[in-house]
């Protein structure tokens, strides 16, 4: 997703939605160590977009 469709979100969407990339990285990192993941790179994907996620909370909730 780009950076101003999370800005357009509220606080509680920002949640539910770091929460469903959390239990995707889950899924990901698991199907990684047991190589049945063919595209790491989505892991790290995954993780820039909870970063952005998290980022964005912190700003609203300044």
């Amino acid at each position: 997703m780009n950076i101003n469709d999370f800005k357009k979100k509220t606080d509680t969407e920002l949640s539910v939605l770091a929460k469903e990339y959390r239990a995707r990285l889950g899924q990901l990192r698991f199907g990684a160590a047991s190589d049945r993941t063919k595209h790491v790179t989505e892991i790290r994907k995954i993780r820039r977009d909870i970063a952005r996620v998290e980022t964005i909370r912190k700003e609203k909730n300044r």
